[in-house]
């Protein structure tokens, strides 16, 4: 899988208003990647959260990853007018997503710098997409944009003699 792919999740409009709730009293922690943006623990195994990144497993088996996988970090983030991310990855993990949780008018997009893609922000939307994949948000324009993020690995199993 070397593409970026978008997808709506069905639960949006039941779990959206609780997840940026949660988002908004968890997020703490200014990151300096995040140039401002708050973030929640990288660890929100919350089953709100864990309903999102079973959303992004089912997506990737739908897409033809056979292989198990592990949920390694979920977190949450919101962005004030002027947050932005500058370019990065999340290697060595294998596959990351972003779900927009809240995006009001003026939300700023998740743009791929090698790629030129740019995604559009909607709330209800997920972007899932190799880790190694070079990302970043620009400058936000708004208050609480949301996103729930998280990386997946492929799990190794090891057989005992």
């Amino acid at each position: 899988m070397s593409r970026i792919f978008v997808h709506r999740c069905d639960f949006a409009e039941r779990l959206n208003p609780i997840l940026h709730e949660i988002i908004c009293k968890e997020s703490n922690n200014k990151d300096l990647i995040d140039q401002g943006a708050l973030m929640t623990s990288w660890k929100m195994f919350y089953p709100e959260f864990l309903e999102v990144s079973d959303c992004a497993i089912n997506l990737l088996k739908k897409l033809g990853v056979n292989q198990s996988l592990k949920l390694i970090d979920l977190w949450g983030q919101i962005y004030k007018p002027g947050d932005f991310q500058m370019p990065h990855t999340h290697h060595p993990h294998d596959f990351s997503f972003v779900y927009y949780v809240n995006a009001p008018e003026g939300s700023s997009p998740l743009y791929f710098d090698d790629t030129k893609q740019t995604i559009i922000p909607e709330a209800g939307k997920m972007v899932l997409f190799e880790s190694h994949v070079k990302h970043s948000v620009p400058k936000n324009n708004c208050y609480g944009r949301s996103v729930i993020a998280g990386n997946i690995e492929f799990e190794n199993i090891i057989l005992q003699d």
